[in-house]
């Protein structure tokens, strides 16, 4: 009796899967979870918002209220408001089933802002400074030597720092902390004149605070390390990086390159380890160990004629911009600092930035391999291939930056002495800025350093467990993989990826294998022979079949009629 009850069971629950597909829906479930960290701040600080949209099938996520546009179904995106007051963040996730169905959930996060102790021009530091509002960006003009300040809510020049007669104003980086900007020059008269050096900038006054501090001849690039103690300065014909002390404004250490190649443009990742600096013509891209100021390991070819390079802000990848005769960028992975695609684009591609999410880069096409036309191209950077259409700007853009909270581009148009705002929601120019004069160079306020957290150990873990642990540390479960195991507990983690006590930026995903159990050929035929009854199960199931074929009910099933003989077991026991 019990072998019969067992068998209907199986019957009853594929009877009950039959129901669930034959009506067109999933059983599994879906859910949407969404966090805010911190939950208040002040006004020029920054909260990370973290969610992930679990559902079977995959679907879509957009973002409405105080931040928009589409979004991946788990990630993280840094926030960073120019407004005080209560911000609502709001994220709606939908999954396809067919084409006339869907599922979807809605959450909402709220930020609270709020205005510093003083007023907007005197906010006062812990150290009796005055600090900038952060929503100002500085733009270099290379041949009216200057730097015009834009006011990035208005998008209006408020303020311009005349440089030196002879100065050449070209690349600028900015100070997390947002006092000082630190600007190359190189010189109008002479190769390597008294003007080639780096003038300091004070935000406070918006005034040359310092410079030219003496680095290589022909500075060309610079990039600030994420705790804003050093500036790294390459150099087109001194084959050199220069580094300087912020707290000093002195060079403190000076890195010759290997090869003997100038450089063009440079990075730094978002941990500040690594430096990366292109190199002219054929010359490979540098990578330079931060802590002892060395080029560490080997060259990366990344393509000729490299111009502008970025990395992303979770510190993954390393985009080339190479305006060779066909033009592409290249992706460096950052973990294994190996090429691992190439983006064809053609019209001279330049300067490169990313979102503050890492889904997207933005690259300046300077319109000198095709038809002269001037636009910026996005590549998606889970692909690597480029989307949507081209924004068309206007002639020769060099330059490229983007606001800390992704809503705005800014491109520098060496060509017509132009700024283009592009809303990045729409991916429209919204906004021209005229009054420049050569823009080569733009700083605005760069991402806040990246919160760093070590993986936990979860091996041996149950999944629940391990997904306590993940989350507790700040972290997203990854990937959940099952395999069967003679040694792991059905249930539990088998292996961890990345591994324990490594360390990664928040909000990073970590995958695990979990163990299913040990693997059987058989399980139905063992514990008293209930496989022996499969017969019933088919039998019971082409009957039911045959009766909702008479109504309006369609069980979703696909059953063989075909009659499955009894065991020998079976016949043997009738015959008794």
């Amino acid at each position: 009796m019990n072998i019969h009850r067992s068998a209907f069971g199986r019957a009853l629950v594929l009877l009950s899967i039959g129901l669930q597909v034959g009506c067109g829906g999933s059983s599994e479930p879906v859910s949407l979870t969404m966090s805010i960290d911190p939950t208040t701040i002040t006004l020029g600080q920054s909260a990370t918002i973290t969610w992930e949209w679990k559902t079977p099938d995959g679907g879509s996520c957009h973002a409405s209220g105080a931040w928009h546009g589409d979004r991946k179904s788990r990630n993280s995106n840094v926030v960073t408001p120019t407004e005080t007051g209560t911000l609502t963040y709001t994220l709606e996730c939908i999954e396809s089933i067919n084409a006339s169905s869907h599922r979807s959930r809605t959450m909402s996060v709220t930020l609270t802002v709020n205005a510093p102790a003083a007023s907007a021009s005197a906010r006062a530091l812990t150290t009796g400074r005055t600090l900038v509002d952060p929503r100002f960006a500085y733009v270099t003009n290379a041949f009216a030597p200057s730097v015009a300040v834009v006011d990035t809510v208005t998008n209006q020049v408020t303020a311009t720092i005349d440089f030196p007669t002879g100065s050449v104003p070209f690349a600028a980086a900015m100070l997390p902390d947002l006092e000082k900007v630190y600007v190359t020059s190189l010189d109008a008269f002479s190769t390597c004149g008294d003007n080639t050096g780096v003038f300091v900038i004070d935000t406070a006054s918006n005034a040359i605070a310092a410079g030219p501090i003496a680095v290589g001849c022909e500075p060309t690039g610079i990039a600030i390390t994420p705790d804003g103690q050093r500036a790294y300065v390459a150099s087109q014909l001194s084959d050199s990086i220069s580094v300087i002390d912020t707290a000093t404004d002195s060079v403190s250490a000076t890195i010759l390159t290997p090869d003997g190649g100038g450089l063009a443009s440079i990075a730094i990742s978002p941990d500040g380890l690594r430096a990366y600096a292109t190199g002219l013509g054929q010359s490979p891209v540098l990578v330079i160990d931060i802590t002892s100021n060395t080029v560490f390991g080997m060259p990366i070819d990344a393509g000729t004629n490299s111009s502008g390079i970025a990395i992303s802000p979770n510190g993954a990848l390393a985009y080339v911009a190479n305006t060779n005769d066909l033009g592409s960028v290249t992706v460096i992975d950052t973990a294994t600092n190996t090429v691992i695609a190439t983006t064809a684009l053609d019209d001279y591609p330049y300067a490169v930035a990313f979102t503050p999410d890492s889904a997207l880069a933005y690259v300046t096409q300077a319109g000198v391999n095709d038809n002269g036309e001037f636009t910026v191209s996005m590549i998606d950077t889970a692909s690597h291939a480029v989307v949507g259409s081209h924004i068309t700007v206007d002639g020769f853009p060099t330059s490229i930056a983007i606001t800390a909270d992704g809503m705005q581009a800014y491109v520098g148009n060496e060509g017509s002495s132009t700024v283009s705002v592009i809303d990045t929601a729409s991916n429209t120019v919204t906004t021209t800025l005229g009054g420049m004069n050569s823009p080569r160079g733009i700083a605005a306020r760069p991402l806040p350093p990246p919160i760093l957290v070590l993986v936990p150990d979860v091996v041996g873990a149950t999944q629940a467990a391990a997904t306590t642990a993940i989350t507790s540390a700040g972290l997203v479960v990854g990937t959940v993989t099952q395999q069967a195991s003679s040694t792991i507990a059905r249930g539990s983690v088998i292996s961890q990826d990345p591994g324990a006590g490594a360390q990664v930026v928040s909000g990073s995903a970590v995958s695990v294998i979990v163990s299913s159990g040990e693997s059987s050929d058989n399980d139905s035929s063992s514990g008293g022979g209930g496989g022996g009854l499969d017969w019933l199960v088919v039998y019971f199931l082409t009957f039911l079949a045959a009766l909702s074929s008479r109504g309006p009910l369609s069980l979703g099933l696909v059953v063989a009629s075909a009659r499955v003989p009894p065991s020998r077991r079976t016949q043997e026991h009738e015959r008794r």
